[in-house]
């Protein structure tokens, strides 16, 4: 619960300006890769309790989204039935529930590369793992269902979203310090110098279609 706050502030302190320049529109939020649903549940009580606001999770892992949907139920106080809905990305399209006003998808566009042999993964074991060109492919699906004026919050990531062709639709709202993920620079297939240290970029506004 409330792994993320520096992020989560941000994002809640833009939708406040934001309300008042676009009145009552109510708004949907997604947790991309929601696992057992801690980070919906965060946002749905603490940082987004208005009705005006819908929280999403979606994830692959059905015994995941179980545990997910009873947490949820069992919350106290109790969430407004609807505040928050599961759903399984092989079942559904995350379309389906969208445009969204607000993407959260940390911890999840990385890999920790292959640690089986012992000695930590490597630079060369994310890369084949996976490649910068899946990075942005799954960032091109997600900012397909993102609204302009939306915001796409991201926390550990092996690379960097402005190195894609998506970021120049963008621009930055917060840095976070939360990052323990290295970024690894695909040219010279190595990590970057004290990437896993201090603040980075990690609330962005879509300005463009």
């Amino acid at each position: 619960m409330n792994r993320y706050p520096d992020e989560y502030i941000a994002v809640q302190k833009y939708f406040q300006i934001q309300a008042s320049e676009d009145g009552t529109k109510n708004k949907a939020l997604l947790s991309f890769g929601s696992s057992t649903g801690e980070e919906a549940i965060t946002l749905a009580s603490m940082y987004f309790s208005s009705n005006k606001f819908t929280v999403f999770g979606v994830d692959l892992d059905d015994n995941s989204l179980v545990k997910a949907k009873a947490s949820a139920a069992a919350h106290t106080p109790k969430l407004d039935d609807g505040k928050i809905s599961f759903f399984n990305g092989k079942d559904t399209d995350m379309s389906v529930n969208g445009p969204y006003d607000a993407i959260f998808a940390n911890s999840v566009l990385c890999s920790h590369g292959n640690t089986s042999h012992g000695g930590g993964a490597t630079p060369k074991s994310i890369v084949k793992k996976y490649p910068f060109s899946d990075f942005e492919a799954s960032l091109e699906y997600l900012d397909a269902n993102l609204n302009v004026g939306g915001v796409l919050a991201i926390v550990n990531t092996n690379y960097h979203f402005s190195d894609t062709k998506l970021y120049k639709k963008y621009k930055t709202l917060e840095q976070c310090s939360r990052n323990f993920v290295k970024k690894v620079d695909v040219n010279n297939v190595a990590y970057e110098e004290h990437s896993d240290v201090g603040m980075h970029d990690c609330v962005w506004i879509k300005e463009k279609k």
